[in-house]
């Protein structure tokens, strides 16, 4: 667990510093292990002008195991489940996740 802290604690700093401002992202209270994020819609895209809300839950275990991401705001894609928000990408799931 202290290696997990650890290392959100290093990705997180390295966001914030980040000058990319279509992705922004940060812990939920003083929980380290869940992270709320905003991405802005693609410029060349419908989204172009949105923001849209993401919810992150991270096991104990990561980065070994992936977390779990979802939108929070509804959005009609073919990699986000329309009811649960879910993204469904092979990426994302454990036997296909690489730390």
């Amino acid at each position: 667990m202290d290696f997990a802290r650890n290392r959100l604690n290093k990705e997180l700093v390295a966001i914030c510093r980040a000058k990319d401002r279509d992705i922004l992202l940060q812990t939920q209270g003083d929980d380290l292990f869940k992270w709320v994020g905003y991405v802005r819609g693609p410029e060349d895209s419908p989204y172009r002008d949105g923001w849209f809300k993401l919810k992150y839950e991270i096991g104990a275990n990561y980065p070994q195991n992936p977390p779990k991401v979802k939108f929070a705001t509804r959005i009609f894609h073919p990699n986000v489940h329309f009811e649960t928000g879910e993204i469904c990408l092979e990426v994302l799931k454990p036997e296909h996740w690489t730390a």
